[in-house]
C-alpha cells in the first residue's frame, strides 16, 4: 500500500511538471500540512510546500498574507543558492534546479499563522492557499430538565470550536430518534466575532415527552466537524455517547455539572452514565 502510494505520487508529479514545463515560468502552492487545520498549542509544525518549473530560477519568497517569510537567491558568484532572510519563525529547503519543489516549514504555529499562503519568483506568483485552524465539537451537554403541563423538558447544548477563517453560520442538525421513528432539525448559529482563530459556537435544543414514557430517546448533535450522541430512557436515566469525526484526544476532559454531565475532546467510541446513577426501568 504504501509502495503504490509512492507510486501513485510520484507519477502525479511527473505529470504535473510535464503540464509546467509547456507553460514554463510556473509555480504552485501544491500541498499544505496539516491538511486539516492548525490546532494551537497540539501542532507540532506546518509545511507549504510548492511545485515550479522556470526557465531560469533566480529568485524565490515564501508569502503570508502577501508578507516575505523566506527570501532565496541564486549567487551566480558562488553559483548556489543563498537564505537572504528567513523571519518569524519560518524556513524553507533550497531549490536544486529551474524545475522541482521547495517546502518550507515553521514549528509550534500560532494563530497568526492561520493565513494565505503564496509563492513568488522574479517572474510569476502561485495562487494563495489557505492555511487554516482546525475546527471540532467541543461538547453536548444536557444542561437541565423540568415538567410543564404533564410532560418531561430536557434541555441539551452542543458547542462546537470553530477555526479561522470563518463562514458567517454554523450548521447543527439535531436529530431525535424515538419509538423506531426519527427526525432532523437543522439550526444555523452565527459565528461570535473574535480576535483570535478560533470561536465557540453553540446550539441548543429542547425534547418533550410524556412523563411516563419511559421508552429510551436517541439525541444527536451533528455537524461536519463530528457529531455526539445521548441515550435518554425515561425521565431520570441519560447516558452520553460519542460518536467522533477528525478528534483526536481521548479522554481528555471530562466533567460534571449541577444537572448533568458532558465529555470533550474524545477519539473514541464511549458511553458515560449521569453521576448519579439514576435508576434503570
Amino acid at each position: 500500500m504504501v509502495k503504490g502510494g509512492r507510486i501513485f505520487i510520484s507519477t502525479l508529479l511527473t505529470a504535473m511538471i510535464s503540464l509546467l514545463m509547456k507553460k514554463r515560468e510556473s509555480i504552485y502552492v501544491v500541498e499544505i500540512t496539516p491538511a486539516e487545520g492548525i490546532e494551537v498549542g497540539k501542532t507540532i509544525n506546518i509545511s507549504i510546500t510548492c511545485l515550479h518549473a522556470l526557465k531560469n530560477f533566480l529568485d524565490f519568497k515564501l508569502q503570508r498574507n502577501g508578507t516575505t517569510l523566506v527570501h532565496i537567491q541564486y549567487s551566480r558568484k558562488k553559483e548556489k543558492y543563498l537564505k537572504l532572510n528567513t523571519i518569524k519563525g519560518f524556513d524553507c529547503d533550497l531549490p536544486v534546479d529551474n524545475i522541482g519543489y521547495i517546502t518550507c516549514w515553521k514549528y509550534k504555529p500560532t494563530c497568526n499563522d492561520v493565513a494565505a499562503y503564496s509563492c513568488k519568483t522574479l517572474t510569476t506568483a502561485s495562487q494563495p492557499k489557505i492555511m487554516k485552524a482546525k475546527s471540532s465539537l467541543k461538547h453536548l451537554q444536557y444542561v437541565k430538565k423540568f415538567k410543564e403541563k404533564g410532560r418531561q423538558v430536557r434541555t441539551f447544548s452542543c458547542v462546537a470550536n470553530v477555526g479561522a477563517p470563518f463562514e458567517s453560520h454554523v450548521e447543527f442538525v439535531w436529530i431525535v430518534t424515538n419509538h423506531g421513528k426519527s427526525y432532523n432539525v437543522i439550526k444555523k448559529e452565527n459565528i461570535p466575532v473574535t480576535s483570535t482563530c478560533y470561536s465557540l459556537v453553540s446550539s441548543d435544543y429542547n425534547i418533550t415527552t410524556p412523563i411516563q414514557d419511559d421508552s429510551v430517546t436517541n439525541i444527536t448533535c451533528q455537524t461536519k466537524f463530528g457529531s455526539f450522541e445521548f441515550l435518554a430512557a425515561g425521565y431520570s436515566e441519560v447516558k452520553l455517547v460519542i460518536h467522533t469525526i477528525n478528534i483526536d484526544e481521548i479522554n481528555k476532559q471530562l466533567q460534571d455539572t449541577e444537572n448533568g454531565t458532558y465529555l470533550t475532546q474524545n477519539g473514541e467510541v464511549v458511553q458515560i452514565e449521569l453521576a448519579n446513577q439514576l435508576r434503570r426501568n
